[in-house]
């Protein structure tokens, strides 16, 4: 019988997951944000690929982007869009 506080396999993997992400899409935005003034044109995509992870996987974030969402709903509502769509989650076959 698990202890009520002990943590199983698969909530530690997500859990680790999910930070790994999160350090994985700053990381983007910052080396995005270097980047940019190169003449390489691939700064700006990178900080929104990085922005993207970063929503996905911080309630943080989430937070602050539909705080400012719901303050400016016009420009914000392509962004919106396209964190809205989301892939249909693939079932394990049994």
């Amino acid at each position: 019988m698990a202890q009520a506080g002990a943590l199983d396999v698969g909530e530690l993997m997500r859990w680790a997951f999910k930070r790994t992400m999160i350090v994985f899409g700053a990381v983007l935005v910052l080396v995005g944000a270097i980047v940019t003034p190169l003449p390489v044109p691939i700064g700006i995509p990178m900080m929104a690929i990085g922005g993207v992870v970063l929503l996905n996987s911080s309630d943080t974030v989430k937070r602050a982007f539909f705080r400012r969402y719901r303050k400016n709903p016009q420009t914000m509502r392509r962004i919106g869009a396209i964190l809205r769509r989301r892939r249909p989650r693939r079932t394990p076959d049994a």
